[in-house]
């Protein structure tokens, strides 16, 4: 069952943070406001590559600029359910005939709207109800009585079958396998014929075990990506652990030296700040690229989720192929994996001086040392050893 809050996710611009106006996808399947993406690619030209604010994968900018970007129809579909259960549910006092108010009435008061045509996005009066009704060119409408308590599965089913949009009175009832593209009977006989092709509603089963697989992988890499994130986060806490006793001795053997031995502390002290620092910030820097993955991730359930319950036969036929690439690609965990391991193992550590340095140091050194194969190497006495 589709919930308000989850039909929001789906149907807000992550750039603005609205409701989206003239929603445009990209080939990733994110989707964002024309004006919104146009801002962001401002000083893009046709042949340019544009990444993704979401996932960062890149796409040609097309030959007559973004304003070309394909519109996403599902989402537009998704933004007229929110209209009809906005307007649907209104008091009928509350909403005025859109016919009615458009023609001159003088010192006439406009009827009370009791109907509304998801096609022509009208809302009618009785009146006008039953001239809409009687018109040839609209008796396969779908009307809605205005003050009925509808759920969004009601109002998605009461949406009719997509026409094509080179010949609006053919209906898209077919899908081509060579060319991935649902079709009408016109553009199958002009341009498909030879290839293979199959009423778009026997695939639905297909469409539908395409989507689910996809999903289900996508929440697997989650998974993997969550268990990435808490051997990170383990790591970072072992390291501050680490860091804070480097400190306790540190500060121990330098009041041990008395005096004479202040100038060294506080060289130490802030070479080790630097060492944590450094440390923290890669830990962080991968915790924040294993959470973005993370975020993509369920963006892509929830709005697959939401195609899958929600989806016509031609906006999953639209869709399923591009969504099972992005899967496929966000499953990819290499440069994932390849940052973990450039993290690898990190010990920290004071490594007290016996003897006096032939510089006056009597501490010893900050020393970072990088061990990709995570062997423990055993330095000097004297030195703070950051070993990875």
């Amino acid at each position: 069952m589709a919930s308000a809050q989850t039909l929001d996710e789906v149907t807000e611009c992550p750039i603005c943070t609205e409701i989206f106006t003239d929603p445009r996808v990209l080939p990733c399947i994110h989707t964002y406001c024309l004006k919104c993406i146009e801002s962001y690619g401002m000083n893009k030209k046709p042949g340019d590559k544009l990444s993704c604010p979401l996932c960062r994968k890149e796409s040609v900018v097309p030959s007559g600029g973004l304003s070309e970007l394909p519109s996403n129809f599902f989402v537009n579909k998704l933004l007229h359910v929110r209209e009809i259960s906005s307007t649907v549910e209104l008091k009928t006092h509350s909403l005025v005939c859109d016919v009615c108010s458009h023609g001159e009435r003088v010192n006439k008061k406009v009827p009370i709207a009791t109907i509304y045509c998801i096609e022509c996005r009208d809302k009618l009066c009785e009146s006008c109800a039953v001239v809409h009704k009687n018109l040839k060119s609209c008796q396969s409408h779908t009307t809605i009585v205005i003050g009925d308590k509808l759920s969004i599965e009601d109002v998605f089913t009461s949406f009719p079958p997509p026409s094509c949009k080179k010949h609006s009175r053919d209906l898209l009832r077919f899908y081509c396998f060579d060319c991935k593209q649902v079709m009408c009977m016109t553009c199958f006989i002009e341009m498909h014929s030879s290839h293979k092709c199959s009423d778009v509603n026997s695939l639905i089963a297909d469409f539908q075990n395409q989507i689910t697989k996809d999903v289900n992988s996508i929440a697997a890499g989650v998974d993997v990506c969550h268990s990435l994130l808490e051997n990170i986060s383990k790591e970072k806490s072992e390291f501050i652990t680490q860091a804070a006793q480097a400190e306790s001795d540190i500060n121990s053997r330098t009041d041990e030296l008395k005096l004479t031995l202040d100038h060294n502390r506080e060289k130490l002290l802030s070479d080790l700040q630097l060492a944590k620092e450094k440390r923290i910030s890669d830990v962080e820097g991968t915790e924040e690229e294993i959470k973005q993955h993370i975020k993509t991730m369920k963006g892509f359930t929830t709005y697959a989720t939401q195609l899958q319950q929600k989806g016509s036969a031609f906006e999953l036929a639209s869709e399923a192929g591009g969504l099972h690439n992005n899967a496929e690609e966000l499953l990819v965990l290499d440069s994932i994996g390849q940052a973990v391991a450039r993290l690898s193992h990190v010990d920290l550590r004071l490594r007290p001086t016996t003897l006096p340095a032939d510089d006056g140091n009597l501490i010893g050194e900050v020393v970072v040392l990088k061990d990709f194969q995570g062997k423990r190497k055993c330095k000097p006495a004297g030195e703070v050893v950051v070993q990875r």
